[in-house]
């Protein structure tokens, strides 16, 4: 889904076809509410998981993040069109998603003290708070998430 939404963006700054746009936002808005906030621990707020669809699969770095970097896209997206109700839910979803990142990230010596080799996961992100399993493609997609926070895509407007 983070990846259709990417592509149809990235078509719709070209096109310019509202359908395109309105697919985006049918998509995204179904997500947000799979975002974990209220009523759960602290450390796991903001990440995308439904314990009621757990044929979706766990809890993982990976998903919030790349969900993360689509949303950014969504964001861009409604600004252009000048959905502000949107952009502020989905922009408030990408903070949520950032955070929750965040939280997972090996940043210094008292994020990893039980760690043997340190600097091999420095930087990285946890799959969850629960399992310290580090993949390149959850840093890999909050890095994109980030950047495309930072620089959003262009709309040639």
């Amino acid at each position: 889904m983070p990846w259709h939404t990417q592509a149809c963006t990235a078509l719709y700054a070209v096109t310019r076809e509202r359908r395109l746009a309105d697919w985006v936002f049918e998509m995204n808005d179904w997500l947000l509410p799979m975002q974990q906030w209220d009523g759960i621990d602290d450390d796991v707020r903001g990440r995308f998981y439904d314990p009621n669809r757990r044929h979706f699969g766990p809890p993982h770095a990976s998903s919030t993040a790349v969900y993360c970097e689509g949303l950014a896209d969504a964001a861009a997206l409604a600004r252009e069109v000048g959905d502000s109700a949107r952009t502020a839910l989905y922009e408030r979803a990408v903070d949520r998603g950032m955070r929750s990142l965040r939280q997972l990230q090996f940043r210094d010596e008292r994020d990893a003290f039980y760690v043997s080799r340190r600097h091999r996961v420095m930087g990285g992100l946890r799959t969850t708070v629960y399992d310290n399993a580090v993949r390149v493609d959850s840093a890999g997609h909050a890095l994109a998430a980030a950047l495309k926070v930072s620089h959003p895509i262009g709309f040639g407007g």
